[in-house]
């Protein structure tokens, strides 16, 4: 029955990606407004474009990548969820000769990428836990700097602040062109703040002890309480 059925409405070509500027919304999930708010100006639509995880989130995913995992687990988790997370934005974001690849496959020829964002955002979330478990192992440490790996955390640091910077900027110019300056730029400082605190909290870890996991899960709470409601 399927096979009868005529699918080429649904044929996906190399462009039938997401913009990259749509990674933005895993940690500000209204970086170009919804339709909730009465405006939209990313691609597509709201519904398949947004893909929050949330910005204190994130810092605990890029400190996965850059720290010394837990002596629990194995290097390689890190490496491969690493790999596979680059993959998939590859995928999503990017296109290219690697969506026209696979668009070779059943699956990708006829259903839109974008869709992947479920497993992005998994891939992520499974990031956050490992960066969070690595932040717990090292309590002696400040921010998890490991004096064997520092060159690679410096840039790994440097890149992830000016990706950050630059992202930033782009959303709030893009605001101030549509007009939106005022609700996006609120929506940019709560990131910044659950960016902040979750930073603060870090740093501060040994002092915290067992509520560290607390106050990261108090920070994500606050960030969806305050992003959801308006749908």
């Amino acid at each position: 029955e399927l096979q009868a059925t005529d699918l080429a409405h649904r044929a996906q070509t190399v462009a039938d990606h997401l913009s990259s500027s749509l990674i933005a919304t895993v940690a500000i999930p209204t970086a170009f407004g919804s339709h909730a708010q009465g405006f939209f100006y990313g691609d597509r639509n709201y519904i398949e474009t947004c893909a929050f995880l949330g910005a204190g989130a994130t810092v605990l995913a890029a400190t996965a990548i850059f720290s010394r995992p837990s002596s629990a687990v194995a290097r390689s988790v890190t490496a491969i969820i690493t790999a596979l997370l680059s993959l998939v934005t590859i995928l999503i974001f990017g296109g290219g000769p690697l969506l026209a690849l696979a668009q070779r496959f059943p699956v990708f020829d006829s259903n839109f990428v974008g869709r992947m964002r479920s497993i992005w955002l998994l891939l992520l979330a499974l990031l956050v836990g490992l960066g969070l478990e690595a932040m717990r192992a090292r309590k002696s440490s400040v921010f998890g700097f490991d004096i064997q790996r520092w060159r690679f955390q410096v840039v790994g640091i440097f890149a992830v602040s000016l990706a950050a910077i630059f992202g930033v900027a782009y959303v709030l110019r893009r605001a101030f062109q549509e007009g939106y300056l005022f609700e996006v730029g609120r929506a940019v400082a709560v990131a910044g703040i659950a960016v902040v605190v979750v930073i603060c909290a870090l740093a501060f870890r040994s002092k915290l002890g067992e509520f560290l996991p607390v106050v990261v899960a108090c920070v994500a709470a606050v960030e969806i309480l305050i992003f959801v409601p308006p749908f």
